[in-house]
């Protein structure tokens, strides 16, 4: 290890920060970032009182002893890397990891209105009041669901692209340093058999232990880095979400779905209006009940926009595939929205 990682070890031990090694030794705690990130380095004075501050020897700090009891020379991990990470990054990081999640709680309270919306006038009015109570029940946990999604990416996830994270691997832990301005504010160390999941993304590894994410950019680990090996041997539950057949039965299912959201929402918006219709009304009070349900369709856009949204994530992801759910998840999104504002639209113009 180089004398800035010994210095940066030892000060962590004594659990100082930079600025309190700092005034111990009358320098600024810029002096001492530099030190410890290998930009400059102590002088011998520095060295000496750095010893006497430490309880070391000079050589353990500048990593070159092999000593025994309070000064022995500490152990060394595997490997380490920095990592630096900006907001978008992370919300697309959590947005892979979440798609399908959020993606039902998206889809099930439409598809138990469709279920509502076919069967009005078809059976009694305590049956299609459980449906309806269902969909309720349905639409609020979805709600409940993806506030507090929101609420967790904010309060958990977003607030890391402040840090850069140091990450050391050892055979047995992960510590993981989270630092600002230079300033450690955050350590952490990770047994891997405490991580309760993992998951692998075609760039990225993520660890989850007590409600945070621990990223792994994969694009600057070492060739033969010894990180796979430590996600393989984890005991903990594992995803890889790098399948290209997962992606593609995605896109081909949401593709179907979105051709045919206009025309069960036409279906279901006839049904709707036809359980109201009487015998003997004129073609302008059927077409008007008609128009006064064409709202409906608005609660179809999820699955088109659904379908636009996962393309551009994907696409820009580089995965192939997905040009023909965004073309086709604007097209019927864009239908959608037009049938829908009919509801709105003045009835004089409707002829008798």
């Amino acid at each position: 290890m180089t004398t800035g990682e010994m210095i940066l070890y030892y000060r962590k031990e004594r659990k100082l920060s930079q600025e309190e090694l700092g005034q111990m030794l009358s320098v600024s705690r810029q002096t001492i970032s530099l030190w410890e990130t290998g930009q400059t380095v102590p002088t011998i004075e520095n060295l000496v009182r750095l010893k006497e501050i430490f309880g070391v020897s000079i050589d353990s700090l500048l990593g070159c002893a092999e000593e025994t009891g309070e000064g022995a020379k500490p152990e060394i991990p595997k490997e380490r890397y920095r990592f630096k990470f900006d907001k978008k990054e992370l919300l697309g990081i959590n947005l892979r990891l979440n798609i399908r999640r959020i993606a039902g709680w998206v889809l099930v309270p439409v598809l138990w209105f469709v279920f509502f919306a076919m069967n009005v006038g078809e059976n009694s009015e305590s049956f299609i009041g459980v449906i309806f109570g269902v969909f309720l029940v349905s639409l609020f946990s979805s709600v409940i669901r993806i506030v507090t999604f929101i609420r967790n990416t904010k309060r958990y996830l977003l607030p890391d692209s402040q840090y850069t994270f140091d990450y050391s691997f050892y055979e047995d832990r992960l510590e993981a340093v989270a630092e600002k301005d230079g300033e450690a504010l955050r350590t952490e160390k990770l047994y891997y058999g405490e991580i309760e999941s993992a998951a692998e993304l075609e760039k990225y590894f993520v660890l989850f232990i007590k409600n945070r994410h621990y990223v792994i950019r994969k694009a600057e680990l070492d060739n033969a880095s010894a990180v796979t090996g430590v996600f393989a041997a984890l005991k903990c539950k594992k995803y890889r979400l790098t399948h290209p057949i997962l992606s593609k039965i995605m896109s081909t299912v949401l593709f179907i779905l979105s051709i045919v959201s206009w025309p069960l929402a036409h279906i279901v918006t006839t049904k709707a209006a036809g359980s109201i219709l009487h015998d003997g009304e004129s073609l302008t009070e059927q077409m008007n009940i008609l128009l006064d349900h064409e709202w409906i369709f608005f609660l179809f856009i999820p699955i088109p926009l659904t379908s636009l949204i996962l393309g551009f994530i994907e696409e820009k992801r580089g995965l192939s595939g997905w040009k023909k759910n965004i073309i086709v998840g604007f097209i019927f999104t864009g239908i959608l929205i037009a049938f829908g504002l009919f509801a709105f639209f003045p009835r004089t113009m409707i002829p008798e």
